[in-house]
C-alpha cells in the first residue's frame, strides 16, 4: 500500500503542476511528481518508468535554474516622443491584436503631444506606455506589456525610479482607463496601488 501511495502522490503532484500559471511553480511540482514516480518505478522494479522520470527530474532542475537566472535579466526604460516614431509604430503593429484586448480604442488614439516609454529587456522592447500630459496629470492612453508579471521582477525598481522622476517634475498622479481585471493585476505587479476607481478610471497617485 505504501508503494501505491507514492504512485498516487506522483499523479497528484503532476496534475497540480498543470494548474500552475507560474512557470517556476509548474516546474517545482513537476519535479516533485517526477521524483515520486522515479521512486515508485524503482520500488516496483519498473526500471523504464524510474529512468524516464529520473530524466524528467534532471530536466526540471535545469529549467528551474534557467528560470531563476532570468531574475538577472537586464531591464531599462527608454522614453521618446510618440508622434511620428517609426520605432513605436513598428512595436504597435507587431502587438496590435494583443493590445486591442485591453485597449480596444487603439486604432483611434492620437499620438500628438504624447510620449512613449518602452520597457527594454536585454535591450529588446517588451512593453510600452503611451501617455499625454493634461493639466499636470499624466493621462495614460496605452500601457501594454508582452511579458507575464512574474517575468517583470527585475523591472519593478526601474518603474519606481521613473515614477519618482515624474513626481519630481511636479506631476501628482497618473490616470488610466481600466477595462480588464488582468490589467489591474499587471498594475499591481508593478507596485501601483489603487486609489479610487470611478467608471473604469483608475487614478494612481505618484507617491
Amino acid at each position: 500500500m505504501t508503494i501505491e501511495y507514492i504512485g498516487y502522490a506522483g499523479s497528484l503532484l503532476w496534475l497540480l503542476s498543470l494548474t500552475m500559471s507560474n512557470r517556476i511553480k509548474l516546474r517545482i511540482f513537476s519535479l516533485l511528481g517526477a521524483s515520486a514516480y522515479t521512486l515508485y518505478g524503482y520500488l516496483l522494479n519498473a526500471y523504464p518508468v524510474s529512468i524516464v522520470n529520473g530524466i524528467i527530474v534532471l530536466l526540471n532542475i535545469y529549467h528551474i535554474y534557467r528560470l531563476k537566472r532570468n531574475d538577472d535579466d537586464l531591464f531599462n526604460i527608454l522614453e521618446l516622443p510618440a508622434e511620428n516614431s517609426r520605432y513605436l509604430h513598428n512595436f504597435l503593429e507587431q502587438h496590435k491584436n494583443d493590445i486591442r484586448k485591453y485597449f480596444p480604442e487603439i486604432d483611434n488614439i492620437s499620438l500628438k503631444n504624447c510620449y512613449a516609454v518602452f520597457t527594454l529587456k536585454n535591450f529588446m522592447p517588451v512593453g510600452v506606455c503611451i501617455y499625454e500630459i493634461k493639466s499636470g496629470i499624466i493621462d495614460i492612453k496605452i500601457d501594454y506589456m508582452s511579458l507575464n508579471s512574474s517575468d517583470l521582477k527585475g523591472a519593478v525598481s526601474h518603474y519606481i525610479d521613473y515614477r519618482q522622476s515624474l513626481k519630481e517634475k511636479g506631476y501628482k498622479e497618473m490616470v488610466v482607463k481600466v477595462k480588464h481585471n488582468k490589467y489591474k493585476k499587471y498594475l499591481s505587479s508593478l507596485g501601483h496601488t489603487e486609489d479610487a476607481t470611478m467608471s473604469n478610471i483608475l487614478r494612481i497617485p505618484l507617491t
